[in-house]
């Protein structure tokens, strides 16, 4: 089916990862990519050492959100009891995100190593964008074919 609606085996190539993806994992190589940038990006890293400071000024000594987030500690309880340790923990990880604004910086961020994705020369996104609109008749000629 998937062949009938594409129009044939379609893959497409992302620039820096697997030659050849198929059509439906192509956006998400490209999301995945755009996320691994933002998240390398001086700016975000200026954002986690903000944190981090604002956890160290609440007696928590963590890297980064993901850190304090994958405390083996908390693995232990594994959901049956939730200690004031951990809680006390979210709170202060939840009030200093918000403090440094780290959900819109990496927002941001991510959105801006998107458009230049999209927006490059090699970009596959035209591909894509063409794919889904061959699909989209395809699609319409299947189901409004009787069998």
């Amino acid at each position: 089916m998937r062949r009938q609606l594409n129009g044939g085996d379609t893959r497409i190539a992302v620039p820096g990862g697997d030659p050849s993806v198929v059509a439906e994992r192509a956006l998400q190589a490209l999301e995945q990519q755009a996320s691994d940038r933002a998240r390398s990006d001086d700016r975000f890293d200026l954002v986690v050492s903000a944190w981090h400071s604002c956890m160290a000024k609440r007696g928590y000594e963590y890297a980064d959100p993901d850190a304090a987030q994958g405390d083996p500690r908390w693995a232990d309880a594994a959901g049956k009891h939730v200690s004031a340790l951990e809680k006390a923990t979210a709170v202060a990880d939840r009030d200093c995100r918000a403090d440094v604004n780290s959900s819109g910086v990496l927002k941001d961020l991510i959105t801006t190593y998107e458009t230049l994705i999209i927006d490059s020369k090699d970009s596959p996104t035209a591909a894509l964008a063409s794919l889904l609109r061959t699909r989209a008749r395809n699609a319409a000629k299947v189901l409004t074919t009787v069998p």
